[in-house]
């Protein structure tokens, strides 16, 4: 979420804090209570009085992260007023305004008094535009928050991403223009929901590591042997390309995929909404199911062998096909997986992304020059006078 120095939208007077219930929706040191009413959503948004700007977002298309996402960006201002603006993030970029859109600040419900930064405000709770986001009562949407500071700037790394049944009746909040302050403190940081988003993004990326090695350094290993050390490694090359493959790749996929599984809600496992998710949903049962075809038909393959045979039987033809079948889908999925991880979780700076997209590509393309190389000078080998290997 990254904020332009936009004119604020909605400006206020400082005035009484107002009591809270416990039940919040918290990302950093942010709380949201939202409540529904007749024909509106009233949000009320907490930090601590240190804070510069908040924001949080709603994502529209059903990911979790900034790419689609509603965003309401509070702001302190020099006179003591509090602005807010409703925007929306098409992009790891600022979010822009809403055109034609208006928000009611609640004047006794927003402050930066009593040791709290509060902005509470009323939207439509209906709207044709794709921007603004339906909120649901029994479903997990996806939510973001944001901090600085100072003025409206880039959150840099103050930034974190979750879901959240938003219309929860536990998520609501109750008010009174009489209270004298607050009746429950924010915490300067939500450290049990923190930990445990820190938690979730270390199995996303133990994932995509998972995945990296598997596909990107492991199944062209075992590809390689199987194609062109036939001769020189003899019996080995078989054993080597169960080692590299079979094991190594399969272990790795299925250990990966059901990570995914463990750190994205069940309601979103399969779901496409999002075209770069659902791509990289897609692309990654593609490949996890030719893995677990792959090791069956492998196993199937060598039970079959006949050293006596004239011929490619079909069967190990489609072997080889499926493998690199597998191989491309992956390694497509690998620039995927960075795009939908780098828009959904926004813990990417831009040259981290960059290194990423370049590294991967410079050992794409050393695996592409290998292989051309031994194609051109070695070429496919076949089974040393075609005899089943004791392995």
């Amino acid at each position: 979420m990254r904020p332009s120095k936009a004119l604020p939208i909605l400006a206020l007077a400082a005035s009484t804090a107002v009591s809270s219930v416990s039940a919040q929706i918290c990302g950093l040191d942010i709380c949201v209570y939202i409540n529904e009413n007749a024909d509106t959503i009233r949000f009320r948004m907490e930090t601590t009085a240190s804070r510069g700007w908040m924001g949080f977002g709603i994502n529209t298309a059903g990911g979790t992260g900034m790419n689609g996402a509603e965003v309401f960006c509070a702001e302190k201002n020099a006179d003591g007023t509090v602005s807010v603006s409703h925007r929306y993030a098409s992009s790891q970029a600022t979010p822009q305004i809403i055109s034609g859109s208006s928000l009611t600040i609640v004047p006794n419900a927003t402050s930066t008094a009593n040791q709290k930064f509060v902005a509470t405000f009323d939207r439509a709770k209906t709207s044709t535009s794709s921007q603004i986001a339906t909120l649901s009562t029994s479903a997990a949407q996806g939510v973001i928050f944001a901090w600085g500071s100072g003025g409206l700037a880039d959150h840099g790394s103050n930034h974190f991403a979750s879901q959240a049944t938003l219309l929860a009746p536990s998520n609501a909040y109750s008010s009174s223009s009489s209270s004298t302050g607050p009746s429950q403190s924010i915490p300067t940081d939500s450290t049990s929901a923190n930990d445990a988003a820190q938690a979730s993004d270390r199995l996303r990326v133990a994932h995509g590591l998972l995945m990296f090695i598997a596909w990107c350094i492991l199944a062209p290993a075992g590809i390689f042997v199987s194609r062109y050390m036939k001769v020189s490694l003899g019996v080995w090359w078989f054993r080597f390309h169960i080692a590299l493959t079979g094991v190594g790749v399969g272990a790795l996929t299925i250990v990966a995929f059901i990570l995914s599984l463990y750190v994205t809600p069940s309601s979103r496992h399969f779901s496409v909404a999002d075209p770069v998710s659902g791509s990289h949903r897609v692309l990654g049962l593609i490949v996890v199911i030719l893995t677990v075809f792959q090791v069956v038909i492998g196993i199937v393959i060598d039970r079959l062998f006949k050293p006596e045979r004239k011929g490619t039987p079909w069967h190990d033809k489609a072997h080889w096909w499926l493998g690199r079948l597998s191989l491309l889908a992956a390694i497509a999925n690998t620039y995927v997986g960075i795009l939908y991880y780098d828009n959904t979780y926004g813990s990417l700076t831009k040259s981290t992304t960059t290194g990423l997209y370049a590294a991967l590509s410079i050992l794409v393309a050393l695996v592409a020059v290998v292989f051309g190389v031994f194609e051109y000078r070695v070429g496919a080998t076949k089974h040393v006078e075609e005899v089943k290997l004791n392995h």
